[in-house]
């Protein structure tokens, strides 16, 4: 069986041959003394980092090559060095991540330093983002620390809503597929692409803020309804052009999400998480909810809202949900992706140990089908090249009842 073939009918509930997989990898094969080094990303250019991810495929035979780059026009408009310990250079894209994920591909903003700021030397970056027609925020990346990048709540008032509108509108006609195309090239295209888009909350959220974005859900239940449902409109084009070039499973990442009660999510958010399903379905995609964190109270309003699949599953303590207890409530009406912990099991655990719970996440998950094995979200630095070994040749030697 192939491994589109194999994702295919996993997502909709069909015998496989074996468990499909992912391991969640963002950065690609990067390991420094046999343990996973995502930092060396830092010392990359995008091409190389798709080389990477390459090169992480063939070598434990995934079934996924995840979040598959596209470049928008005007994403990556310089090159810095963030800290003096990093003696490379590289592409800006990874350090404003918030910023191209948040915002997505087709609203390029131009990125300048603040005044006084020393790209070359400063361990505490602080950028401008200034899109075309009058908007800025300020984008602050501490990332030689380690620490997250952050930026300020970018809409202030709902008099900007039209600037945003504009801000949002997507530019098709910049998107770049190079990367895309590589990728399929050098698998075959036997490999299912898995791109990430934002959803219509993901993007509601960042707009406002998570604490005002709620409010203005109940302050102002019409003007949340109207941006939302715009939100929404772009998504589902986003998510289209990506279909149409190949990218097989869309990652509709709505983390944010994970903080809201069941009865909210339904009410606010749910009926644009199914319009966005169903159309991009229609269109032939694999829309797959990423609600990291705590969102086990939120699975079957994922499934209401007509998700292909739900991940990452994150287990306790890391979040609130078990692989078996969701197999048992939504099982045999969605694919479940994800559950194995990346922090207490994967990063630190000996082969023999990871190899053990694989196999208990793969006896869970594969009665009735319906399953993707991968980490609950991204690997941790320093997890070890003999555990994702591990992983994998568990899942290949395994074989569904």
């Amino acid at each position: 069986m192939g491994r589109k073939t194999r994702v295919w009918n996993a997502v909709h509930l069909k015998p496989v041959d074996r468990i499909p997989f992912d391991m969640f990898d963002e950065a690609g094969y990067l390991f420094d003394g046999h343990r996973y080094d995502p930092a060396q990303r830092l010392r990359l250019s995008l091409e190389d980092q798709v080389a990477a991810r390459i090169r992480f495929h063939h070598e434990f035979d995934t079934d996924l090559i995840f979040d598959t780059p596209v470049l928008g026009e005007g994403q990556v408009p310089f090159t810095v060095r963030l800290a003096p310990e990093y003696a490379e250079r590289y592409d800006l894209l990874f350090a404003t991540f918030p910023i191209t994920a948040g915002l997505w591909h087709p609203w390029p903003p131009h990125l300048e330093p603040k005044p006084g700021v020393d790209m070359a030397e400063d361990d505490r970056i602080e950028l401008i983002v200034e899109w075309g027609n009058g908007l800025s925020c300020e984008l602050t990346i501490e990332m030689a620390s380690g620490t997250a990048a952050g930026y300020e709540v970018l809409m202030h008032s709902r008099e900007e809503w039209p600037l945003w509108q504009e801000a949002y509108t997507p530019r098709f006609d910049a998107f770049d597929y190079r990367y895309v195309d590589q990728i399929v090239e050098a698998t075959g295209g036997d490999v299912a692409l898995y791109g990430t888009i934002i959803g219509p909350y993901g993007m509601f959220s960042v707009l406002f803020g998570i604490e005002r974005s709620t409010y203005l859900c109940y302050d102002e239940p019409e003007f949340a309804g109207e941006v939302m449902g715009w939100l929404t409109d772009v998504t589902i084009e986003v998510g289209k052009d990506l279909i149409r070039h190949g990218v097989d499973v869309l990652r509709v990442g709505e983390a944010s999400a994970s903080l809201l009660s069941p009865r909210f999510y339904r009410k606010h958010v749910l009926p644009h998480h199914k319009r966005m399903n169903e159309a991009l379905k229609e269109a032939g995609g694999i829309p797959i909810t990423h609600a990291c964190g705590h969102s086990n109270a939120l699975l079957e309003g994922f499934v209401e809202a007509g998700a292909a699949g739900v991940e990452p599953l994150t287990p306790p303590p890391l979040g609130n949900t078990d692989l078996a207890d969701a197999k048992r409530r939504v099982g045999d009406r969605v694919c479940l992706k994800g559950g194995l912990d990346p922090v207490h099991v994967v990063g630190v655990l000996s082969p023999e140990e990871v190899a053990a719970e694989t196999r208990r996440y793969l006896e869970i998950g594969s009665p009735g089908g319906g399953y993707i094995l991968s980490v609950a979200d991204c690997m941790v630095p320093g997890t070890p090249l003999e555990n994702m070994r591990a992983i994998a040749e568990v899942v290949h030697n395994f074989r569904p009842v």
